[in-house]
């Protein structure tokens, strides 16, 4: 159960980093190191991974491993089109809708882990 905090602690503070500069994006029109769309979808794209990784490491269900596989591969295919498209028209709808699918994987990965987390210590409880 350490275990699983702790990783998910990890993918939370990847998933902070990626939601700061991207408050300050919006605000200023830049962040620290990040200067227009494709730096930030970069940021994405890296830290994104990150706690992908990371939440991956601490899931111990094989049947939503698939479901969350699947909806990763979604979000980096979004974020593959943000990074391309970059330069165009749709580049700030592109950012967001990776942005905000990134928040969805990392939100559907912790809801599970939540549920592994509560049926563990209820498995606990009951052999005490």
């Amino acid at each position: 159960m350490r275990r699983l905090l702790a990783w998910d602690v990890l993918a939370t503070l990847a998933v902070a980093a990626i939601a700061v500069p991207y408050v300050s994006y919006l605000a200023n029109g830049n962040a620290p190191l990040v200067q227009d769309p494709r730096g930030m979808v970069g940021v994405g794209l890296f830290l994104g991974a990150v706690a992908f990784l990371a939440a991956w490491t601490a899931t111990g269900g094989a049947g939503l491993r698939v479901y969350q596989s699947t909806l990763a591969v979604v979000t980096a295919g979004v974020g593959g089109a943000a990074l391309i498209l970059s330069e165009g028209a749709a580049a700030e709808q592109l950012l967001a809708a990776f942005l905000g699918a990134i928040a969805v994987t990392w939100a559907v990965i912790m809801l599970d882990h939540a549920t592994q987390l509560s049926t563990g210590m209820r498995r606990q409880a009951a052999h005490s």
